[in-house]
């Protein structure tokens, strides 16, 4: 039983690499089909805003992704370290490494990168409907607010707030899972994470 006053740690999930990879690429993919491209903020929201969307309406995320609060909104910790190019895939992935081209996008800032030429579409068979559904939407939205409207758009989700007010103002903060839910749900959070590590 814990004492009065002593907060729960946060619930984490075990992420899904498959899905993950599997929601990069369709991203990245549907940005392509629409004329458009993703850098790699625009992936890390369009998750967010995705599994949020997924797990409120159907009691499951899409990634299992672990979010962290940082500066510029939260951040799916497993999708950021997949997209950087030191990323090692061989442990996680059977395909040549990386699945896509990574190239500096200066319109969107000096640091920003975009993510172009996928080698291959994505497996449909891993995503549901309703992922590809929330996925389309999160990135449609996202690229609608462009930076400073999704910015503000994320920031002002509770269980990012709660994870950086708390915290302070520099870093990173893990964001608590359970606080992702519109309403509290302990026996939901605790089915989420025993079937994260057994998927």
């Amino acid at each position: 039983m814990m004492q009065s006053g002593t907060q729960k740690p946060p619930v984490k999930l075990r992420p899904n690499y498959k899905k993950i990879l599997e929601s990069i690429l369709f991203l990245i993919n549907e940005a392509e089909r629409r004329n458009l491209y993703v850098t790699e903020y625009d992936i890390d929201k369009s998750i967010f805003l995705a599994d949020v969307k997924h797990l409120n309406e159907y009691g499951r995320p899409i990634t299992f992704d672990n979010f962290v609060a940082m500066a510029h909104g939260p951040v799916p910790s497993a999708t950021r370290d997949v997209l950087q190019p030191n990323f090692r895939g061989k442990p996680f992935y059977k395909e040549a490494w990386p699945p896509w081209d990574r190239e500096p996008s200066p319109v969107d800032g000096p640091k920003a990168f975009k993510f172009v030429r996928p080698k291959r579409k994505e497996n449909a068979r891993a995503l549901s409907q309703s992922d590809v559904a929330a996925l389309t939407d999160a990135l449609l939205v996202v690229k609608s607010l462009r930076f400073g409207g999704v910015k503000d758009y994320t920031h002002k989700h509770r269980a990012y707030l709660d994870a950086w007010v708390e915290n302070g103002t520099r870093g990173a903060y893990d964001i608590d899972y359970a606080k992702l839910l519109d309403s509290p749900d302990d026996e939901l959070m605790e089915d989420l994470v025993y079937s994260s590590k057994h998927t």
